[in-house]
């Protein structure tokens, strides 16, 4: 049975050790597609503002006889970005913050873009990709393709859409009353501090922002969740709180089969095993004790002879050293050290 113990603890060690593998080089490959992604995402981007530059300065040459670009299959998709560019990948994981600097209703100042130094509010964060959306800031035409529109209501092959910002290009914007004049006015936050301040009534850490060395407090923004509405699909109180199980001390909760279908009987993580074949395990270990028993008891009269010597020199403990085998061993050292010094003479 101990043997069982132990190859069930080995086993199950074995399986942390290759599931943590699995994980490290699924966090490496996600990492890995997520760079390349966000780098053809920058090449989209930055193949777009080169090619219109350069049509920009055909149209400044040309003139009057500069080619009209919204004709032929770009008649819909003049002048608009591609799909690809609003599907942003995950954030890395060793950089993402674990608390969100940003809120829906925040207000916050672009650093980037056509829009710099512009206010907004947050109409949407992103925590998966660590991005905030705007209102009416970093704005696009997307171009929608005809089988996307065909599910919609909308028919417009065109819409405008507010394109993603990484939260490191925004900053928060707070109205502080100034200690000099007393009079409230906006200003910019390079950072913001999140202190736990409370646990709410389901035990949920509660979390405020602050600005760095002082007590001002930065509350996140109120978000009032929309009432739910019954569907015709919802499970009826009435029936998800039925009584279908009455527990009695008469018999367990369970049958002991459900372990069988929770966990396979010869698998080498189980820990619980039937009583009969514990029972035959145990009976398996008693007859290998036995069994030893009865080679110790079998000795013949050579085994019998060494172990009344082994006993001999045990009680004699430990002797010293003959004249003879202390002499060999001079000689053996001094034969050594006149070898070693005659090498270094030759050398």
């Amino acid at each position: 049975m101990q043997k069982v113990i132990q190859r069930t603890a080995m086993a199950k060690r074995q399986a942390a050790r290759k599931a943590q593998k699995i994980a490290e080089l699924d966090k490496a490959f996600d990492k890995r597609q997520n760079r390349k992604e966000l780098q053809q995402i920058k090449s989209m981007t930055n193949k777009t503002i080169v090619d219109a530059r350069k049509r920009r300065r055909e149209d400044w040459l040309l003139g009057p006889l500069a080619p009209r670009r919204d004709v032929g299959e770009w008649r819909e998709k003049y002048a608009t970005i591609d799909s690809r560019r609003i599907q942003l990948p995950a954030a890395d994981p060793d950089t993402k913050l674990e608390l969100a600097p940003f809120a829906q209703g925040d207000r916050v100042v672009m650093l980037k873009g056509r829009d710099k130094g512009k206010i907004g509010e947050v109409s949407e964060f992103d925590d998966e990709s660590q991005t905030v959306r705007v209102k009416g800031l970093n704005v696009a035409d997307l171009h929608v393709p005809e089988y996307m529109r065909e599910n919609e209501g909308d028919a417009s092959p065109i819409r405008t859409v507010e394109l993603k910002v990484p939260i490191s290009d925004v900053r928060l914007v707070w109205t502080l009353r100034d200690s000099r004049t007393g009079q409230r006015r906006d200003v910019i936050l390079n950072e913001v501090v999140r202190k736990k301040t409370g646990v709410d009534k389901n035990g949920n850490d509660l979390y405020t922002r602050f600005v760095p060395g002082t007590n001002i407090t930065l509350p996140y923004p109120k978000y009032e969740t929309p009432p739910k509405e019954d569907q015709a699909s919802d499970t009826l109180r009435i029936l998800s709180e039925e009584q279908t199980f009455i527990p009695t001390l008469l018999r367990p909760p369970m049958p002991p089969s459900v372990l069988d279908e929770l966990r396979n009987k010869y698998s080498y993580f189980r820990d619980r095993h039937d009583p009969e074949w514990v029972e035959k395990k145990l009976s398996e270990d008693e007859a290998e004790r036995q069994k030893e028993l009865w080679a110790k008891k079998m000795i013949t009269p050579l085994k019998e002879l060494h172990a009344r010597q082994r006993a001999e020199n045990r009680a004699k403990g430990r002797q010293p050293l003959p004249n003879e085998a202390l002499a060999k061993i001079g000689e053996f050292v001094a034969a050594h050290k006149a070898a070693k010094r005659a090498a270094m003479a030759q050398s």
